[in-house]
């Protein structure tokens, strides 16, 4: 339970913006502008700050496979990310990771839903004031 809710909160308190970094990446290059690109900064931070804070995160051993399939798939929308604010300097890197991008993002909803789902197998439920409800806010 205390898992869920540390990693509820990690989860819900990281916001690098509104807009989707794929829809900014696409902008950029439509408009050829590396300028663009910048708003992908607090995106690819916030991804940042939700690895180190996920790593950190003492996870009990039934959740430990949801655990590295929830950094692996953070880390590579993360390495998409970065890819693409290199867009103008390294155009078939960003490419490269841009084709990606839809596939690592899906592998993202999945590591959530394979984490949300071990919590209700495990017949634990979190009520509306915890952080841990998170997780279950983003079922498909």
């Amino acid at each position: 339970r205390a898992y869920g809710n540390a990693l509820g909160g990690i989860l819900g308190s990281h916001s690098g913006g509104a807009e989707n970094e794929f829809d900014i990446f696409v902008d950029a290059v439509t408009q050829n502008s590396a300028e663009a690109l910048a708003a992908l900064t607090p995106i690819e931070r916030s991804y940042a700050d939700i690895l180190d804070d996920v790593r950190a995160l003492a996870t009990p051993s039934d959740f430990a496979q949801q655990h590295v399939d929830l950094l692996n798939a953070l880390s590579l929308i993360q390495t998409d990310i970065v890819a693409m604010q290199q867009t103008f300097s390294d155009p078939l890197g960003a490419l490269m990771r841009a084709k990606r991008y839809h596939r690592d993002a899906l592998g993202l909803f999945h590591a959530l839903d394979h984490t949300r789902s071990a919590f209700e197998k495990s017949g634990i439920a979190y009520v509306s004031d915890e952080p841990g409800i998170f997780l279950f806010s983003l079922r498909p």
